[in-house]
């Protein structure tokens, strides 16, 4: 929602009496539960005022008090109706934060609007409405309209691989993706994005160039072990992708798709307790697995009883 200095400068504009020199100087410090405190004192002799109502937006948002700063932006809607920033602002938090992604697709209508940066800044989060959604074609759409008004709308190009992804349009996404790192070189989620979609594009040896470049960096990223295991699973190297897996869950015990890959690398390999306590937790952390456990990659392991269990589970969804 904007740089740290951006929310000084707009409590500076803030009407209250006496004491914004204070305020400005507790949030330059960092004091920003003292730059709360003083924002509701004001509050209470200035209940309707835009400017303290939505500067507390803003700083409960910096907090992630998210519930708690949508009261305050509807405070400011109500002082103010339609006021582009506090319907923006309402809407990145719906959207990018709680995932209610109809309800910020709602408050986005409110807009009326049609130029410039702003502009751009919803037309942004409608795309990723759409995108939680799953209403790609709109979504796609969107991300096109955006990219008319700028070619490097590095939102865009994310929203748009992304709902490329989704549905399985996987050249499509690779592509979106090569145009994101032409213009940040440096970004790694798109360098392991780049990666994932190399496997699934049927070239794990130009993935792992990648990964192990990422690894070398950083022998902390957990995706990067992630997708080199994928990588050679599928060149048929099971030992080493279930070293690479396990590194990856090591790191990040809640990556649910390291475990359920790992799972796959075991059964392979006929290590039926391995594959099945890596499958249990796979989908505890995510129950849609239970939805592929028909898949052949499990056949080695279909007739122990934990895993008659699973299927049990399976079949109450």
């Amino acid at each position: 929602m904007g740089s740290w200095r951006n929310f000084v400068e707009s409590f500076k504009n803030a009407d209250m009496t006496g004491k914004h020199e204070e305020a400005i100087e507790m949030m330059d410090n960092g004091d920003i539960g003292g730059a709360k405190l003083l924002l509701l004192e004001e509050l209470e002799q200035k209940p309707k005022s835009f400017n303290l109502l939505f500067t507390m937006g803003f700083l409960l948002y910096e907090q992630e008090e998210f519930h708690n700063a949508l009261e305050f932006y509807d405070r400011c809607l109500a002082v103010k109706p339609n006021e582009f920033g506090a319907v923006l602002n309402k809407a990145r938090i719906l959207i990018d934060e709680l995932d209610e992604f109809q309800d910020g697709l709602n408050t986005l209508e409110l807009i009326t609007i049609d130029s410039g940066d702003r502009d751009e800044a919803w037309q942004e989060l409608k795309a990723g409405a759409l995108l939680g959604l799953e209403r790609f074609a709109e979504c796609e759409e969107q991300c096109e309209k955006i990219l008319k008004l700028d070619n490097k709308s590095l939102y865009a190009l994310m929203i748009y691989a992304d709902s490329c992804y989704e549905q399985e349009n996987w050249q499509k996404a690779f592509e979106l993706t090569e145009k994101i790192l032409e213009i940040d070189s440096t970004d790694l989620d798109a360098k392991n994005d780049k990666a994932d979609l190399l496997n699934l594009l049927g070239r794990p040896d130009e993935s792992l160039s990648i990964t192990e470049n990422l690894i070398s960096a950083n022998s902390g990223d957990d995706q990067a072990w992630a997708t080199k295991g994928e990588s050679q699973m599928i060149k048929g190297e099971f030992d080493k992708a279930i070293t690479s897996l396990e590194n990856s869950t090591l790191i990040n015990p809640a990556n649910e798709l390291s475990w359920f890959s790992l799972s796959k690398a075991h059964s392979h390999e006929n290590r039926v307790d391995d594959a099945l306590d890596s499958l249990l937790v796979a989908t505890s952390l995510e129950p849609d697995f239970l939805d592929e456990l028909d898949e052949s990659y499990f056949d080695n392991i279909r007739e122990n009883p934990r895993f008659g269990k699973l299927k049990e589970k399976q079949a109450e969804r």
